[in-house]
C-alpha cells in the first residue's frame, strides 16, 4: 500500500511542479552577449569570459553549485583595470552544460581546468573559488601547485556538513531522484536564494530568472544528479589541505547559513599558509552581496603576496 501511495504522490507532484528543460539556443541569446566566448573542450562548448589586460597577472574565478560565471560580475568590474580576469561556466553548469563522461570528480575538474587554461596559454594565476568552486580550487592546488600564485577560498566546500541541503538529500534517494530533480519551479529557486543571501533584498526577479534559466539548461539537472552521486570522501580534507603551501586567503560571509563560519576557521587551521577574513553583512555569496568589500580584501591579499614574493627574490 505504501509504495502505491508514494507513487501517487510523486505523480501528482510531477504533474503540478514539473519544469521542462530550456533549449541552449534560447539561453545563448539571453546570457551570452559580449564579452562571452566559447571554447570546444572535452566535447563541450565551454562558456567563458576573458577580460582585462592581457599582459597583467591573471585571476581565475570559479563559481559554486547551481551558479554560473555571472556570479562574479561585481568582481570582474573591479579587477579588470589591473588584471586579466578569466571566469567560466564549469562543466555541469550554466551555458557549458554537462560533460559526456558524466564525471564530476575533483580529479576531472582539475584536469579540465588545466586543459582550459593551457588553451588560453595561461600558466600562472591567482585561483579563486566559491563553494563548490572552492572545493575544485583547493583540490587543484593539491594536484597542480606549480601553477598557482595564490589561492582564495570563498565559503568553500570541503568538510562534512551537519545538515546537507534538502535537495542534496532528496537527490540521493533511489528511484525518486530522477523525478524530484525535475521538480524545480521558479518559487523553489527564489526560496533557495533567500536561504543563502543575508540581504534578501538583493534577490530580485532578474537574479531569480538567471539562476532559474541556467539551472534548466538542457542536461544541467541530470548533471546535478551525477555530481551528487559521485562518491566524495571529505574525511581526508585536513590531510590534503596540509600539503598546500600556496599562500591562501580564506574569505567568508559572516552570516553563511549553508556552510557556517566554523568551517572557515577549520580551513584557517588546516591550511599552513593561510589568512582568514570575515565579510560582514554577507551570506554564502560575499562576492555578490558585498563585491566591493570582498574584492578589496582579495586585492590587498594578492598585492601583499606579490610584495613578499618579490622581496624573496632580492
Amino acid at each position: 500500500m505504501l509504495p502505491f501511495l508514494v507513487a501517487c504522490f510523486v505523480y501528482n507532484c510531477s504533474a503540478l511542479l514539473y519544469t521542462p528543460d530550456i533549449e541552449t539556443q534560447t539561453l545563448l541569446e539571453k546570457y551570452a552577449a559580449s564579452p562571452s566566448q566559447f571554447m570546444e573542450l572535452d566535447g563541450m562548448q565551454v562558456h567563458y569570459r576573458d577580460e582585462g589586460k592581457l599582459n597583467m597577472p591573471v585571476v581565475v574565478l570559479l563559481h559554486g553549485s547551481a551558479s554560473s560565471l555571472h556570479t562574479w560580475q561585481g568582481w570582474a568590474d573591479l579587477l579588470q583595470a589591473d588584471y586579466r580576469v578569466v571566469r567560466l561556466d564549469l562543466p555541469g553548469f550554466g551555458l557549458t552544460g554537462p560533460n559526456n563522461e558524466h564525471d564530476y570528480s575533483a580529479e576531472y575538474y582539475s584536469k579540465f581546468l588545466q586543459k582550459f587554461l593551457s588553451a588560453l596559454k595561461i600558466q600562472k594565476y591567482h585561483l579563486v573559488g566559491n563553494s563548490l568552486g572552492g572545493w575544485i580550487a583547493w583540490n587543484h592546488a593539491v594536484i597542480h601547485p606549480q601553477n598557482l600564485l595564490t589561492l582564495t577560498l570563498i565559503d568553500s566546500s570541503g568538510y562534512p556538513m551537519l545538515a546537507p541541503p534538502y535537495l542534496f538529500r532528496m537527490a540521493r534517494l533511489p528511484y525518486l531522484s530522477e523525478y524530484i530533480v525535475h521538480l524545480t519551479p521558479r518559487f523553489l529557486v527564489r526560496w533557495s536564494l533567500f536561504s543563502v543571501f543575508y540581504n534578501t533584498d538583493l534577490v530580485d526577479d532578474s537574479m531569480v530568472e538567471r539562476y532559474y534559466d541556467l539551472l534548466l539548461r538542457t542536461g544541467n539537472r541530470d548533471a546535478f544528479l551525477d555530481r551528487i552521486r559521485t562518491t566524495v570522501s571529505l574525511q581526508d580534507t585536513p590531510d590534503k589541505l596540509a600539503t598546500i603551501q600556496t599562500r591562501t586567503l580564506v574569505l567568508w560571509g559572516e552570516h553563511d547559513l549553508l556552510i557556517p563560519p566554523s568551517h572557515a576557521e577549520r580551513f584557517r587551521q588546516d591550511l599552513p599558509n593561510s589568512t582568514l577574513v570575515m565579510i560582514q553583512d554577507a551570506g554564502h555569496f560575499p562576492m555578490e552581496e558585498q563585491p566591493g568589500e570582498s574584492c578589496s580584501a582579495f586585492m590587498s591579499f594578492i598585492k601583499d603576496a606579490d610584495t613578499e614574493e618579490n622581496a624573496g627574490k632580492n
